[in-house]
């Protein structure tokens, strides 16, 4: 037990939990909670909804994230019976959960590719502490399951094909995959990784076919079924709600720069140096796990609507580079000094942002 209290995963949730504490106590307000499935979970429960209504965009998250509806609405009647704030309240304390979650598995990610506790913890402060993960993720919102699942999806990809024989790591990073879209459409993300990485394996391509190929079907078996239902009993799809998010399309290079700006701030000075530092370091084997991991990073372009919350799946491999350069600096003082400088702005967002009119 001593040895667990001077490892650095328990400096990590020490530290992960004084951000939720300071978050819960200074930024977070029930002004900005998300009112979306609150409104759905409301309509279900007093039955103001219609067959109709599950056809329309009003419920398309009961097809797209079922579990954050309805698990809620289960869990707000152990705190006291249904009503705004006490959905919320189980929507937040089950994204407090994930939170965790995502932040030990993130570490274990680093620390698998990396081979290193120093870069792990150093990243993974950079990602706990984002502006999009604080505001976010530590809300009565969805994005934070969603990324747990992606990240534990990638945990899993990566320990796949670093030990290939091992298909256990092949089968989990579906079967996570594959639970989580029942969360938030961000767990396919970890799939893309998986797919990426097989292509990299040192196989022959008639197996590296049949892995994707098993991997696509086996991922699509849950989710596929619940769809299927979905179309057949309410004539609805997610190729619909992607539609009508895609007649929103805000993309242009403004935008783009603002977003990006904001969503890492000092942090792309952190990459650029890691980057420097990857190249100084150069290993082949790693560096093919980091383009791995890119295709899922720059996913957020393949969604119409462009905001800080969506291009948040970039910011785990920026936070790992970066940690990995930040970890080469020989002073911990000045790397303690450097996180601070990154991790102060990130609370104070919503007035830079309203600055720079985004």
């Amino acid at each position: 037990m001593l040895k667990f209290f001077k490892s650095p995963i328990f400096l990590l949730l020490l530290l992960s939990f004084f951000i939720l504490v300071l978050v819960f106590n200074f930024f977070l307000s029930d002004k900005d909670w998300d009112s979306t499935y609150w409104r759905i979970a409301s309509g279900i429960n007093h039955q103001q909804v219609t067959v109709a209504d599950f056809a329309t965009t009003k419920m398309n998250r009961v097809l797209s994230s079922p579990v954050l509806v309805f698990l809620p609405l289960f869990l707000s009647s152990f705190f006291g019976g249904f009503d705004f704030g006490n959905f919320n309240f189980s929507l937040l304390m089950m994204n407090v959960v994930f939170y965790f979650l995502t932040v030990i598995f993130f570490y274990l990610l680093v620390q698998l590719i990396y081979q290193s506790s120093r870069v792990a913890l150093i990243a993974a402060v950079i990602f706990f502490t984002n502006y999009a993960m604080v505001s976010f993720g530590l809300n009565a919102g969805a994005d934070m399951a969603g990324w747990a699942f992606m990240v534990m999806t990638s945990y899993w990809a990566v320990k796949y094909f670093k030990e290939p024989q091992k298909t256990k790591f092949y089968f989990l990073a579906i079967l996570t995959a594959s639970l989580g879209m029942f969360f938030k459409e961000y767990a396919i993300l970890g799939m893309l990784t998986l797919g990426t990485l097989i292509i990299f394996l040192k196989e022959r391509w008639s197996k590296k076919i049949i892995k994707l190929s098993g991997a696509g079907l086996m991922f699509l078996v849950i989710p596929g079924l619940y769809h299927l239902f979905y179309y057949f009993k309410f004539g609805y799809t997610y190729l619909a709600f992607y539609d009508s998010a895609a007649r929103l399309d805000n993309y242009d290079l403004i935008l783009l720069i603002k977003v990006l700006g904001s969503l890492f701030t000092i942090g792309w000075f952190y990459f650029l140096f890691g980057l420097y530092q990857e190249y100084r370091n150069r290993d082949p084997r790693r560096t093919e796990i980091l383009l791995g991991l890119l295709p899922a990073s720059l996913a957020f372009f393949g969604w119409p609507l462009f905001t800080q919350r969506v291009a948040f799946v970039l910011v785990p491999l920026l936070a790992m580079i970066s940690g990995f350069g930040l970890s080469k600096i020989k002073s911990n003082l000045l790397i303690a000094l450097l996180l601070i400088i990154y991790a102060i702005p990130q609370f104070f967002m919503p007035e830079i942002l309203l600055m720079v009119n985004l």
